[in-house]
Protein backbone atom coordinates (compact mmCIF):
# COMPACT_ATOMS: atom_id res chain seq x y z
CA UNK A 1 0.00 0.00 0.00
CA UNK A 2 0.89 3.40 -0.58
CA UNK A 3 2.63 5.29 2.16
CA UNK A 4 1.33 9.12 3.01
CA UNK A 5 2.71 10.14 6.09
CA UNK A 6 3.61 12.74 5.01
CA UNK A 7 2.82 13.53 1.80
CA UNK A 8 3.71 16.62 -0.92
CA UNK A 9 2.13 18.68 -3.51
CA UNK A 10 3.23 22.05 -5.22
CA UNK A 11 0.72 24.15 -7.24
CA UNK A 12 0.94 26.19 -10.35
CA UNK A 13 2.79 29.13 -8.55
CA UNK A 14 5.34 27.10 -7.38
CA UNK A 15 4.01 26.75 -3.62
CA UNK A 16 4.67 23.62 -1.63
CA UNK A 17 2.07 22.09 0.38
CA UNK A 18 3.28 19.69 2.87
CA UNK A 19 0.66 17.46 5.07
CA UNK A 20 1.10 14.58 8.43
CA UNK A 21 -0.54 13.12 11.41
CA UNK A 22 1.14 14.87 14.46
CA UNK A 23 1.19 13.76 18.22
CA UNK A 24 1.75 17.16 19.57
CA UNK A 25 0.10 17.24 22.48
CA UNK A 26 -0.58 14.27 22.78
CA UNK A 27 2.73 12.82 24.24
CA UNK A 28 1.63 9.79 26.58
CA UNK A 29 -1.61 9.08 24.38
CA UNK A 30 -2.64 7.86 21.48
CA UNK A 31 -3.93 10.63 19.39
CA UNK A 32 -3.14 12.62 16.44
CA UNK A 33 -4.63 15.72 14.68
CA UNK A 34 -3.80 16.67 10.74
CA UNK A 35 -1.44 19.23 10.08
CA UNK A 36 -0.32 21.13 6.91
CA UNK A 37 2.49 23.92 6.01
CA UNK A 38 3.11 25.94 3.35
CA UNK A 39 6.12 27.67 1.38
CA UNK A 40 5.98 30.08 -1.24
CA UNK A 41 9.49 30.01 -1.87
CA UNK A 42 9.95 26.59 -3.07
CA UNK A 43 10.40 25.15 -0.39
CA UNK A 44 13.25 27.28 1.54
CA UNK A 45 11.38 28.18 4.28
CA UNK A 46 8.17 27.63 5.64
CA UNK A 47 5.07 28.81 7.47
CA UNK A 48 3.69 27.95 10.76
CA UNK A 49 1.88 24.88 10.73
CA UNK A 50 -2.15 24.71 10.45
CA UNK A 51 -3.81 22.18 12.43
CA UNK A 52 -6.19 20.84 10.03
CA UNK A 53 -8.81 18.28 12.51
CA UNK A 54 -10.76 19.84 15.02
CA UNK A 55 -10.65 16.76 17.34
CA UNK A 56 -7.90 14.69 18.05
CA UNK A 57 -7.97 11.05 15.89
CA UNK A 58 -7.25 7.50 17.75
CA UNK A 59 -3.59 6.94 15.75
CA UNK A 60 -4.16 3.16 16.18
CA UNK A 61 -8.01 3.18 14.45
CA UNK A 62 -10.61 1.33 15.99
CA UNK A 63 -8.93 -1.03 18.62
CA UNK A 64 -12.70 -1.78 20.73
CA UNK A 65 -13.89 -3.19 17.21
CA UNK A 66 -10.94 -5.10 16.15
CA UNK A 67 -7.44 -4.76 17.88
CA UNK A 68 -5.04 -2.57 16.30
CA UNK A 69 -6.87 -2.86 12.87
CA UNK A 70 -5.66 -0.18 10.33
CA UNK A 71 -3.03 2.29 11.60
CA UNK A 72 -4.84 6.35 10.48
CA UNK A 73 -1.50 7.96 9.60
CA UNK A 74 -1.56 5.46 6.17
CA UNK A 75 -3.67 8.06 5.22
CA UNK A 76 -3.26 11.38 4.45
CA UNK A 77 -2.81 13.30 1.06
CA UNK A 78 -2.48 16.57 0.01
CA UNK A 79 -3.24 17.91 -3.91
CA UNK A 80 -2.59 21.40 -5.44
CA UNK A 81 -4.33 23.41 -7.52
CA UNK A 82 -3.88 26.61 -9.76
CA UNK A 83 -3.10 28.84 -6.45
CA UNK A 84 -4.18 26.75 -3.59
CA UNK A 85 -4.00 22.83 -1.86
CA UNK A 86 -6.55 20.18 -0.97
CA UNK A 87 -5.68 17.69 1.84
CA UNK A 88 -7.70 14.85 2.81
CA UNK A 89 -7.15 12.70 5.90
CA UNK A 90 -8.49 9.32 7.68
CA UNK A 91 -9.81 10.48 11.10
CA UNK A 92 -11.25 8.10 13.32
CA UNK A 93 -12.52 10.73 15.99
CA UNK A 94 -16.21 9.33 16.71
CA UNK A 95 -15.28 6.29 17.72
CA UNK A 96 -16.16 7.50 21.58
CA UNK A 97 -19.83 8.19 19.84
CA UNK A 98 -19.67 4.06 18.73
CA UNK A 99 -18.38 4.73 14.96
CA UNK A 100 -16.54 1.18 13.98
CA UNK A 101 -14.95 2.63 10.60
CA UNK A 102 -12.66 5.99 9.94
CA UNK A 103 -14.21 9.18 8.24
CA UNK A 104 -12.79 10.70 5.62
CA UNK A 105 -12.44 14.66 6.21
CA UNK A 106 -11.14 17.47 3.93
CA UNK A 107 -10.07 21.38 3.89
CA UNK A 108 -9.02 23.49 1.13
CA UNK A 109 -6.01 25.44 1.75
CA UNK A 110 -6.01 29.16 0.63
CA UNK A 111 -5.23 31.32 4.12
CA UNK A 112 -0.69 31.34 3.45
CA UNK A 113 1.02 31.77 5.98
CA UNK A 114 4.37 32.85 5.30
CA UNK A 115 7.26 32.02 7.29
CA UNK A 116 8.40 34.32 10.24
CA UNK A 117 11.90 35.59 11.74
CA UNK A 118 11.35 32.79 14.70
CA UNK A 119 13.11 35.70 17.51
CA UNK A 120 12.73 39.58 16.50
CA UNK A 121 12.61 42.85 17.83
CA UNK A 122 15.83 42.69 20.00
CA UNK A 123 16.04 46.16 22.11
CA UNK A 124 17.72 47.36 24.49
CA UNK A 125 16.72 50.42 27.38
CA UNK A 126 17.80 52.19 30.43
CA UNK A 127 15.70 50.15 33.06
CA UNK A 128 15.90 51.26 37.16
CA UNK A 129 17.29 48.19 37.55
CA UNK A 130 19.88 48.20 35.31
CA UNK A 131 19.70 47.72 31.25
CA UNK A 132 16.30 46.39 29.67
CA UNK A 133 17.07 43.81 27.08
CA UNK A 134 14.13 42.58 25.51
CA UNK A 135 12.87 40.31 22.23
CA UNK A 136 9.90 38.54 20.82
CA UNK A 137 9.56 34.95 20.06
CA UNK A 138 7.57 33.86 17.25
CA UNK A 139 8.08 30.14 16.69
CA UNK A 140 9.39 28.35 19.68
CA UNK A 141 10.05 25.03 17.34
CA UNK A 142 13.89 25.76 16.41
CA UNK A 143 14.82 27.55 19.22
CA UNK A 144 16.50 25.44 21.84
CA UNK A 145 17.95 28.27 24.60
CA UNK A 146 18.58 32.08 24.24
CA UNK A 147 21.31 34.19 25.88
CA UNK A 148 22.68 37.74 26.28
CA UNK A 149 25.83 38.64 25.56
CA UNK A 150 27.64 42.36 26.45
CA UNK A 151 30.47 43.50 24.70
CA UNK A 152 33.57 44.37 27.37
CA UNK A 153 35.95 47.68 27.30
CA UNK A 154 37.99 44.94 25.24
CA UNK A 155 36.17 44.13 22.71
CA UNK A 156 35.22 40.72 24.15
CA UNK A 157 31.94 39.17 24.49
CA UNK A 158 30.67 38.06 27.55
CA UNK A 159 27.83 35.66 28.21
CA UNK A 160 25.04 37.11 31.37
CA UNK A 161 23.46 35.52 33.61
CA UNK A 162 24.13 31.68 34.97
CA UNK A 163 22.57 29.42 32.08
CA UNK A 164 20.52 29.89 28.58
CA UNK A 165 16.84 30.94 29.00
CA UNK A 166 14.53 28.28 27.77
CA UNK A 167 11.71 29.46 25.25
CA UNK A 168 8.97 27.65 26.40
CA UNK A 169 6.07 29.56 24.17
CA UNK A 170 5.77 32.18 21.90
CA UNK A 171 5.74 35.68 23.21
CA UNK A 172 7.98 38.52 24.87
CA UNK A 173 10.79 37.86 26.73
CA UNK A 174 13.11 40.35 28.89
CA UNK A 175 16.21 40.18 30.63
CA UNK A 176 17.54 42.93 32.75
CA UNK A 177 21.50 43.63 33.02
CA UNK A 178 21.48 44.17 36.99
CA UNK A 179 26.05 44.69 36.72
CA UNK A 180 25.31 47.98 34.30
CA UNK A 181 26.91 50.93 35.94
CA UNK A 182 25.15 54.81 35.73
CA UNK A 183 26.67 56.80 33.15
CA UNK A 184 28.06 53.64 31.25
CA UNK A 185 27.03 52.55 27.83
CA UNK A 186 26.60 48.96 26.69
CA UNK A 187 26.18 46.91 23.65
CA UNK A 188 24.52 43.72 23.24
CA UNK A 189 23.81 40.52 21.33
CA UNK A 190 21.13 37.67 21.91
CA UNK A 191 22.59 34.37 20.88
CA UNK A 192 19.77 31.75 19.67
CA UNK A 193 20.82 28.56 19.77
CA UNK A 194 19.26 25.70 17.84
CA UNK A 195 20.73 22.69 18.70
CA UNK A 196 23.44 22.13 16.30
CA UNK A 197 24.19 26.31 15.71
CA UNK A 198 23.57 29.33 16.59
CA UNK A 199 21.98 32.67 15.37
CA UNK A 200 22.72 36.34 16.85
CA UNK A 201 20.51 39.50 16.96
CA UNK A 202 22.00 42.87 17.37
CA UNK A 203 23.92 44.42 18.29
CA UNK A 204 21.85 46.81 20.38
CA UNK A 205 23.40 49.78 22.66
CA UNK A 206 21.85 51.27 26.07
CA UNK A 207 23.12 54.17 27.82
CA UNK A 208 22.74 54.57 31.42
CA UNK A 209 21.97 57.71 33.07
CA UNK A 210 24.55 59.30 35.46
CA UNK A 211 24.09 58.71 39.36
CA UNK A 212 22.28 61.20 40.84
CA UNK A 213 23.98 62.60 43.82
CA UNK A 214 22.24 66.10 44.63
CA UNK A 215 18.65 67.27 43.84
CA UNK A 216 19.03 69.46 40.70
CA UNK A 217 16.61 70.69 37.91
CA UNK A 218 17.73 69.15 34.59
CA UNK A 219 15.87 70.92 32.11
CA UNK A 220 12.47 72.95 31.07
CA UNK A 221 11.48 72.66 27.71
CA UNK A 222 10.26 74.79 26.72
CA UNK A 223 12.11 78.07 28.06
CA UNK A 224 10.49 80.60 27.92
CA UNK A 225 7.20 78.78 26.87
CA UNK A 226 4.11 80.18 25.28
CA UNK A 227 1.51 76.78 26.29
CA UNK A 228 3.11 74.66 28.28
CA UNK A 229 6.68 73.42 29.67
CA UNK A 230 8.24 70.18 30.79
CA UNK A 231 9.98 69.56 33.72
CA UNK A 232 12.53 67.21 34.95
CA UNK A 233 13.73 67.28 38.11
CA UNK A 234 16.47 64.78 39.58
CA UNK A 235 16.10 63.48 42.79
CA UNK A 236 18.63 61.39 44.45
CA UNK A 237 16.63 59.48 47.44
CA UNK A 238 13.30 58.58 48.20
CA UNK A 239 11.30 61.04 50.62
CA UNK A 240 8.30 63.77 50.69
CA UNK A 241 8.46 66.80 49.15
CA UNK A 242 6.89 69.66 46.50
CA UNK A 243 7.28 71.41 43.81
CA UNK A 244 5.76 74.70 43.59
CA UNK A 245 5.52 78.02 41.11
CA UNK A 246 6.07 81.39 42.19
CA UNK A 247 6.01 84.52 41.22
CA UNK A 248 8.70 87.19 41.42
CA UNK A 249 6.84 88.66 44.56
CA UNK A 250 6.98 85.29 46.23
CA UNK A 251 3.39 84.94 46.15
CA UNK A 252 2.77 80.93 45.37
CA UNK A 253 0.75 80.12 42.06
CA UNK A 254 0.39 76.64 42.07
CA UNK A 255 1.35 73.67 43.40
CA UNK A 256 2.56 71.23 40.45
CA UNK A 257 2.84 68.38 42.66
CA UNK A 258 3.43 67.19 46.86
CA UNK A 259 3.69 64.29 48.38
CA UNK A 260 6.77 61.21 47.96
CA UNK A 261 9.47 61.31 45.65
CA UNK A 262 11.07 58.14 44.33
CA UNK A 263 14.80 58.35 43.58
CA UNK A 264 15.57 58.79 39.81
CA UNK A 265 14.41 61.24 37.13
CA UNK A 266 10.90 63.37 37.68
CA UNK A 267 9.17 64.39 34.83
CA UNK A 268 6.36 67.14 35.59
CA UNK A 269 4.61 69.93 33.52
CA UNK A 270 3.29 73.70 33.89
CA UNK A 271 0.18 74.75 31.50
CA UNK A 272 1.18 78.11 32.30
CA UNK A 273 -2.04 78.29 34.52
CA UNK A 274 -2.51 79.06 38.41
CA UNK A 275 -4.20 77.22 41.22
CA UNK A 276 -7.96 78.18 40.27
CA UNK A 277 -7.04 77.41 36.52
CA UNK A 278 -6.53 80.77 35.19
CA UNK A 279 -3.64 81.18 32.46
CA UNK A 280 -1.35 83.40 34.16
CA UNK A 281 0.13 86.62 32.93
CA UNK A 282 3.47 87.21 30.86
CA UNK A 283 6.55 87.49 32.86
CA UNK A 284 9.12 85.39 35.22
CA UNK A 285 8.33 82.73 37.82
CA UNK A 286 9.96 80.80 39.43
CA UNK A 287 9.83 76.89 40.14
CA UNK A 288 11.26 75.56 43.34
CA UNK A 289 11.41 71.91 44.26
CA UNK A 290 12.13 70.74 48.07
CA UNK A 291 12.50 67.26 48.76
CA UNK A 292 13.63 65.98 52.19
CA UNK A 293 15.88 68.54 53.53
CA UNK A 294 17.47 69.69 49.64
CA UNK A 295 15.80 72.66 47.66
CA UNK A 296 16.30 74.03 44.26
CA UNK A 297 15.22 76.84 42.42
CA UNK A 298 14.72 77.41 38.46
CA UNK A 299 13.58 80.78 36.71
CA UNK A 300 10.94 80.28 33.68
CA UNK A 301 9.91 82.79 31.48
CA UNK A 302 6.34 82.54 29.94
CA UNK A 303 6.04 85.01 26.96
CA UNK A 304 2.38 85.50 24.92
Amino acid sequence: ADQHMPDVAVDERGRVYVAWYDRRGYELGDSVNAYVAVSVDGGETFGSDQRLSRAGSYWSGNREAGGFGEYVGDRIAVAAGADFGVVAWADFRDIDRGATDANVYSARIVDIPVAVTDVSDFSASPHEAGVRLAWHVNDVRAVTGLRVYRQSPEGDELPLGTAEIEARAAGAYEYVDRTAEPGASYTYRLRIARGVGADWLGPVEASMPAAIRALAWRRAWPNPFAGATELHLAVPQAAEGAVRVYDVQGHEVRTLRAGRFEPGEVSLAWDGRDARGNAVAPGVYFLAARVGAASVRMKLARVR
